[in-house]
């Protein structure tokens, strides 16, 4: 996909990692494929994608001990990174929690 986005001029992407541990990716995003995102964020590199952005809600109890190590994940890709405070949305169940 990411020759396709280069090609249509698009020179910039957020993407949501909320973990690098692929268990634990699943968990949150429940249908995520950890291995699928970490090859994309190599593509749109590769690509020249200029601003790549990441994206990490961080859940207390659930990935709050993974924000350094998505910090130097990001920092060793010279990529950007932000972290997104959670968000009550009602009824919403992420990894057990409600």
């Amino acid at each position: 996909m990411a020759p396709r986005l280069r090609d249509a001029g698009v020179n910039s992407v957020n993407i949501s990692l909320d973990s690098l541990q692929a268990p634990r990716f699943k968990v949150i995003t429940r249908t995520g494929d950890l291995d699928r995102v970490l090859e994309g964020i190599d593509a749109a590199i590769a690509q020249g994608i200029d601003r790549i952005r990441l994206n990490v809600v961080v859940l207390d109890g659930l990935n709050r001990d993974e924000v350094l190590p998505l910090t130097q994940f990001a920092l060793a890709k010279n990529i950007h990174i932000s972290f997104i405070e959670e968000m009550p949305l009602g009824q919403v169940n992420v990894g057990g929690k409600p």
